[in-house]
């Protein structure tokens, strides 16, 4: 009976010791609203004080924010850090290339939440 103990023990250990108790990445935190076909988007305005535009370029390429380019996310994440403490209420919008990767964007999208920006959006194109 001890046996059978220990090994109930051994396992319990195995499974909390091997469990992942991150949040799944699948809860992005925002909204997403559906437009008709006739309804035009809202074009992305750079000069607008109250946003913040992140452009996302394609495989290697720099990201731009607010204007700055940011050759790595350690340095977008600078720069985002720097803007929050100015004033953390203002809207993020991801403008994100069409040949970007997901990923890529994602992790763009992350950066902006460890900044503690309130809203991060993502900019829409309609080609």
């Amino acid at each position: 009976m001890t046996a059978m103990i220990d090994v109930v023990f051994l396992l319990l250990i195995y499974f909390v010791c091997t469990a992942s108790f991150a949040p799944a990445e699948s809860d992005l935190r925002g909204e997403v609203s559906a437009a008709g076909e006739d309804a035009a988007p809202e074009p992305i305005d750079r000069d607008d004080p109250t946003r913040l535009v992140v452009s996302v370029s394609p495989a290697d390429g720099p990201l731009v924010a607010g204007g700055i380019a940011c050759d790595s996310l350690s340095r977008l994440a600078e720069v985002l850090a720097s803007e929050a403490q100015k004033d953390a209420s203002r809207t993020i919008v991801l403008d994100v290339d069409r040949a970007a990767r997901l990923g890529r964007a994602i992790d763009v999208y992350d950066v902006c939440q460890l900044a503690k920006f309130r809203r991060v959006e993502f900019g829409v194109r309609r080609d």
